[in-house]
């Protein structure tokens, strides 16, 4: 997607060396981030910026599997060999049977909560913290506490289950992107 790029350097004229102190500013209009697991956040917009070799953003909106994402205090940085990024996350309206659930889950497991367990409702991410990690040549990890609301949610395991509404304290979902 379209990117607008400022960047910005100084030299430090008191240093002994070479030290450059630089940043750069990325504002984001309709952009995606793709993961391989199909994962991905569309319509990403937001400002970005890198600033001592992290990036940090506040307020980036986007769509995850139709579902709109706000994502903030987000700051990423890499170290040694992996790299860490968390943000405080809020999306309304998620669809338990929608694209995402078939996204986080293997396509297996998605199709057999659907159909053997008839699973169906609405899920709100309130006052979400992700937490991403990723080393070269391995499957990243996601995982997501915080505060969450179940609504008409309905499951049959041996007799009917109907939720009309439960708020989640979410310690750790942890999900292994393939």
């Amino acid at each position: 997607g379209a990117v607008d790029f400022e960047y910005r350097f100084e030299p430090d004229s008191e240093a002994a060396t070479d030290e450059v102190e630089q940043d750069a500013t990325l504002r984001l209009r309709s952009n995606a981030l793709v993961q391989r697991a199909g994962l991905e956040l569309e319509e990403l917009t937001g400002t970005l910026r890198l600033s001592e070799g992290a990036l940090s953003g506040d307020q980036l909106r986007g769509r995850l599997a139709g579902t709109p994402v706000t994502l903030s205090d987000l700051r990423a940085v890499r170290a040694n060999d992996r790299l860490v990024a968390e943000a405080r996350v809020v999306a309304p309206g998620i669809p338990i049977r929608g694209p995402l659930l078939g996204q986080v889950l293997e396509e297996e497991s998605a199709e057999r909560l659907m159909e053997e367990f008839d699973l169906r409702g609405m899920l709100d991410i309130d006052e979400g913290r992700l937490h991403i990690e990723s080393r070269a040549g391995e499957e990243p990890v996601l995982s997501l506490s915080g505060l969450a609301t179940l609504s008409d949610v309905f499951v049959a395991v041996g007799a009917p289950v109907s939720i009309r509404s439960a708020r989640l304290d979410l310690q750790r979902l942890e999900v292994r992107v393939k």
